[in-house]
This record gives C-alpha cells, sequence and structure tokens, in this order.
C-alpha cells in the first residue's frame, strides 16, 4: 500500500463503519490484480478527494465499467442479486444494470 492509498483510508468518515470497509477490501481483492501495490487510484473518488483535491463526482462517473468477467464474478458470488452484487462492491443498483446490459449478461442466470 502506498502512503497516499492508507492516508486516504485513515481520512474516510467511515459513515457505514465497518460494513464499507468490509465491501472495500471485497472490491479490491476483486478489481485489483496481485502483487500490485494499492494505490489512491484504486479507491472511489470519495476515498481519494481528501487526498487528491478533485471534486465529488460519483464513482459511475469514474470511466470503464468494470471487465465482464469482474461483473460475472459478482453476481455469482451474490447467486445473481444485482442489488446485493452492487452493494458488495460499492456500486449503485441502476448503474450495475446498466454495465450488465452493455455487456450482454443476463443476471437470472446466475440465480439459483
Amino acid at each position: 500500500m502506498t502512503a497516499d492509498f492508507v492516508e486516504a483510508l485513515l481520512l474516510h468518515d467511515w459513515p457505514l463503519n465497518i460494513r464499507e470497509l468490509q465491501k472495500l477490501a471485497q472490491r479490491l481483492a476483486l478489481t485489483v490484480p496481485a502483487n500490485t501495490s494499492l494505490d489512491l487510484e484504486h479507491l472511489p473518488r470519495a476515498f481519494a478527494d481528501p487526498i487528491s483535491g478533485r471534486g465529488g463526482a460519483p464513482e459511475e462517473a469514474d470511466g470503464e465499467p468494470p471487465a465482464p468477467a469482474v461483473l460475472e464474478q459478482a453476481l455469482r458470488r451474490a447467486k445473481g442479486n444485482v442489488k446485493q452484487a452492487a452493494d458488495d462492491h460499492g456500486w449503485h443498483r441502476t448503474q450495475l444494470y446498466r454495465w450488465l446490459r452493455r455487456a450482454g449478461i443476463d443476471p437470472e442466470s446466475f440465480r439459483d
């Protein structure tokens, strides 16, 4: 972890307490390749804002959506529950639906 990464974590208000930290850890485990040094670029903008001085644009405006494999893995872990998959990764549910539609992924196929 870089010093900026740790500082951003320390400066974050953590309004959702341990649940927010757990979701962030799960998200990082899914989206950051192994042996990669964690830096501000791996955090949602809300975390990085105090360090980088950027504006508070919503996370959906960050640019590229997650890779289809990441979306599928999120749905697999949530057993097709889109709301749960979105919550687990700090995504907005409607944004996740958009990403799934663009990637041609049907959440129904992940339900038991």
